[in-house]
């Protein structure tokens, strides 16, 4: 439970704490200074929706074809993730 809490935790600080977040969405992306706030907003909102939605995929998907197969799944999408950061 405590490394499953650790795992939670750095996905959120990738996704709404990273302080790399200011930089990338003004100096990338292009957004404004006055945007910024609803910005990070919006990406705090989505990354919440899709816990919810996980949380939910996860069980079901785990009764269907196995654990197993449903924590291979999700460690291959958070490498795909991870690759995103790297893209402009």
């Amino acid at each position: 439970m405590l490394c499953a809490s650790g795992g939670f935790y750095f996905g959120y600080y990738m996704s709404i704490f990273n302080p790399l977040s200011k930089p990338v969405l003004t100096g990338v992306y292009g957004i404004t200074d006055k945007d910024y706030i609803s910005a990070k907003s919006n990406v705090a909102m989505i990354f919440s929706l899709g816990a919810m939605v996980g949380c939910v995929y996860s069980s079901y998907s785990s009764e269907k074809i196995g654990f197993f197969k449903t924590k291979i799944f999700g460690i291959v999408l958070e490498l795909f993730c991870y690759l995103l950061y790297a893209i402009e």
